[in-house]
């Protein structure tokens, strides 16, 4: 930040304090996604996948109605 204007950079600490929500660091968790695949890729990977895949129990009763 040039020309460091200290009052401005102190309201701002000021201001995160009274509203930037706090961070829960005990309900955290990872996502972990596979290499890089354009939309494309990925769409097709899925339908192939959809192929084999068999429904939750008890959809097919869902699915009947």
């Amino acid at each position: 930040m040039e020309g460091k204007n200290v009052r401005a950079i102190e309201e701002l600490h000021r201001l995160l304090k009274i509203y930037q929500p706090e961070i829960d660091l005990e309900n955290v968790g990872y996502l972990v996604a596979p290499a890089e695949m354009t939309p494309e890729e990925w769409a097709e990977e899925q339908e192939r996948k959809n192929l084999t895949r068999k429904p939750p129990p008890g959809i097919e009763d869902k699915l009947d109605e």
